[in-house]
C-alpha cells in the first residue's frame, strides 16, 4: 500500500479526472481532484507532495502550474502528461524538473513512477 501522499491531479475532462482519482484513492493516496486551471491555482496553497497535470487547460497549460506550484514549494515533484506528443514540450517539460509522460497512461506505470519518485528512487526531477 502506497503511504498517504497528497496528490493534485489536474485534468479538464471530468470523467478522466474521476477515472485517475479513484485508482490513486484506491492505492492509497490522497487526491485533490481539478479540472480548470484556476481550481489547481487555489489547490496548490494546500502544499501537495506530487502535481500531476495535464499540460492542456484551457487558455492556460499545466507548465504555468508548475512555475506557481514552485513557487509555493520548490521540492514540489511534478508529472506532466499530455496526449499531443512534441518533442520541445518534452523538452521544457524538463526543463521546468517535470516528469513528462504521453497519453494513454499506463495506470501500472503510473503508479510505480509516483513510488519511486516519493521514495527517492527514480526520477525525482526537482529543481
Amino acid at each position: 500500500m502506497a503511504s498517504a501522499a497528497r496528490i493534485l491531479l489536474v485534468e479538464d475532462d471530468r470523467d478522466s479526472l474521476d477515472a485517475w482519482t479513484e485508482a490513486l484513492r484506491h492505492a492509497g493516496y490522497w487526491v485533490t481532484g481539478a479540472t480548470s486551471f484556476d481550481d489547481a491555482r487555489r489547490a496548490l496553497h494546500a502544499t501537495p507532495d506530487l502535481l500531476i497535470t495535464d499540460v492542456r487547460l484551457g487558455a492556460y497549460n499545466g507548465l504555468q502550474l508548475v512555475i506557481r506550484g514552485r513557487a509555493l514549494n520548490p521540492h514540489l515533484m511534478v508529472i506532466v502528461m499530455t496526449g499531443y506528443p512534441d518533442a520541445s514540450l518534452r523538452q521544457e517539460a524538463e526543463r521546468f524538473g517535470a516528469v513528462h509522460l504521453e497519453k494513454p497512461v499506463d495506470l501500472t506505470r503510473l503508479l510505480r513512477l509516483i513510488e519511486a519518485m516519493l521514495h527517492g528512487t527514480g526520477p525525482t526531477m526537482r529543481r
